[in-house]
């Protein structure tokens, strides 16, 4: 009788093959849970940026003499928010300080690329898209609001009150 000892020094296929699939699907759970992760710190930012605006916009209110545009500007319409490149025409709030410049662009940077405005003498309103929330925008406006709001930014504005709808 020919006494046959395996010798075993590793895996089999199948086991190797089972933990590749573990790994697999760990990996998908984990890149998903970050993808969400990295969203909602974008909307974090958005909201911090939008946030940083309201005082930045009431000292320009008394700086310009109780106004929300600079001596000579003009009202801004509502529709998209002005970029970085067009700061220094010094025409509305938007546009005529740095500091709401850069927190507008950032804002729109880290949100779902869409943000709307509306600039006069005695108001001002800025919307820009969430990204972890799909049809929401944060959207701020001179009453004070701060808020989500259940509509892409284009719509988070009231057209006839120029404030962040509720």
């Amino acid at each position: 009788m020919i006494n046959k000892k395996y010798n075993r020094k590793g895996f089999t296929l199948i086991e190797l093959l089972v933990v590749v699939a573990i790994i697999g699907i760990l990996t998908t759970i984990v890149l998903g849970s970050l993808s969400q992760a990295r969203a909602k710190a974008d909307d974090a930012a958005v909201k911090s940026n939008l946030g940083t605006i309201k005082p930045l916009a009431e000292l320009f209110y008394y700086d310009t003499k109780n106004s929300y545009l600079p001596g000579g500007g003009v009202k801004y319409v509502l529709d998209s928010c002005p970029i970085l490149s067009a700061f220094g025409t010094d025409s509305n709030m938007f546009t005529g300080s740095p500091k709401i410049m850069k927190a507008i662009t950032e804002a729109v940077k880290r949100g779902g690329n869409e943000a709307y405005c509306y600039n006069s003498d005695t108001q001002f309103a800025i919307a820009v898209d969430l990204k972890s929330e799909s049809g929401h925008s944060w959207c701020i406006d001179n009453t004070g609001a701060s808020r989500s709001v259940a509509s892409f930014s284009k719509e988070a504005i009231d057209d006839t009150t120029f404030s962040c709808k509720p």
